[in-house]
């Protein structure tokens, strides 16, 4: 160790080791036994709402499988300090409701649109918006079309990001949060830089 800093920071180490965050068999049991006092019935109709929805995509759970979720969101309802789940909580069945990867995607949205629908609409409209912008991009500059089609796009962002206002103003009247529309609006303006950027550089 030649860097005289680093080997500072080496003794520094061996007098205030960093704390283990090693559990013990009885954190766990503990745990374990937290997780399992959460009351997940409140959800119960937000649950069969769900299973009707991925039904109607073909996609249908076992019932070993859907027990298997009220223990998933006993846990992430756990973690993030409820003592009864909440319809956030069920989030994590996103990633547990599905066999086949292809189903990912179908499985992700049914779960947002019911726990956070103006996210999931927020979401819609990015990922069109994304597909616009990537395809405006990869145009070669060759392209004789690429100038228009890089005009059209910057409209079509631009009422993306009128819809994306639109969902954010739902959402406060609705008293419920759109994280990705918040964060979707400043990644919009974003492409609509570089495209810009782009025809005055071309």
């Amino acid at each position: 160790m030649k860097d005289p800093a680093s080997f500072t920071a080496l003794l520094h180490t061996a007098i205030h080791p960093v704390a283990s965050t090693t559990l013990t068999l009885a954190d766990l049991s503990a745990a374990q036994q937290a997780v399992a006092t959460v009351d997940v019935t409140p959800i119960f109709p937000l649950l069969g709402t769900l299973r009707s929805a991925l039904a109607q995509t073909g996609i249908v759970a076992s019932d070993r499988r859907w027990r298997q979720a009220l223990a998933l969101i006993q846990a992430e309802a756990w973690l993030n300090g409820h003592g009864v789940a909440e319809a956030r909580d069920v989030a994590i069945l996103q990633h547990a409701l599905w066999d086949e990867p292809d189903q990912r995607l179908t499985v992700a949205k049914a779960v947002m649109a019911l726990i956070s629908p103006f996210d999931q609409e927020a979401q819609d409209i990015l990922d069109d918006a994304k597909d616009a912008y990537l395809q405006a991009m990869a145009i070669p500059e060759e392209d004789e079309n690429r100038t228009t089609a890089r005009i059209e796009t910057i409209k079509t962002l631009s009422t993306a990001a009128k819809r994306l206002s639109a969902v954010l103003t739902k959402a406060e009247q609705a008293g419920k949060t759109a994280t990705v529309a918040k964060s979707g609006y400043a990644q919009l303006q974003t492409w609509v830089r570089e495209l810009q950027e782009s025809l005055v550089n071309f």
